[in-house]
């Protein structure tokens, strides 16, 4: 099991953690102020995708059928539900 070394400075590594999860949520917010909710979904939709790819080519993490078969549903019902809407 590994452990994360802190160098006993931890409010140091704790006060970037609103950069990583406030100011995300706040762009999100803006840019469907924009572009509108449902172009928001779309672009949102590939998040997993990019997620499954960097996970491999960074971490040589395996790609599985599993995967590749849940983002496609997920993308195909996203598009499908914005092509109603629309």
């Amino acid at each position: 099991m590994w452990r994360y070394e802190t160098g006993g400075d931890e409010s140091c590594q704790m006060a970037g953690i609103p950069d990583l999860t406030v100011i995300p949520s706040y762009m999100l917010s803006g840019g469907m102020k924009r572009i509108g909710a449902n172009n928001a979904a779309i672009v949102t939709s590939v998040g997993p995708a990019s997620t499954i790819l960097q996970a491999h080519w960074e971490l040589g993490d395996p790609i599985f059928i599993e995967q590749v078969v849940g983002t496609v549903l997920v993308i195909v019902g996203v598009l499908l539900i914005g092509w109603k809407a629309g």
